[in-house]
């Protein structure tokens, strides 16, 4: 969650390892895009710490 925010996305956490998106009912196609690339940006981030760190399960 943190991660993605430091990216300008706003996510909520929920039970588990889930996240939460809630974007605006109105939405265009960019905003679809920067919504998924502010993701993916924060998700690689989370697998850079989550590997530096060595806490992935095998």
């Amino acid at each position: 969650m943190q991660a993605c925010q430091n990216h300008g996305m706003i996510t909520r956490a929920v039970a588990g390892s889930s996240l939460a998106f809630c974007p605006p009912l109105i939405i265009d196609r960019a905003q679809v895009d920067e919504m998924i690339e502010k993701f993916s940006l924060g998700l690689n981030d989370t697998l850079d710490f989550v590997t530096r760190e060595n806490l992935l399960k095998n």
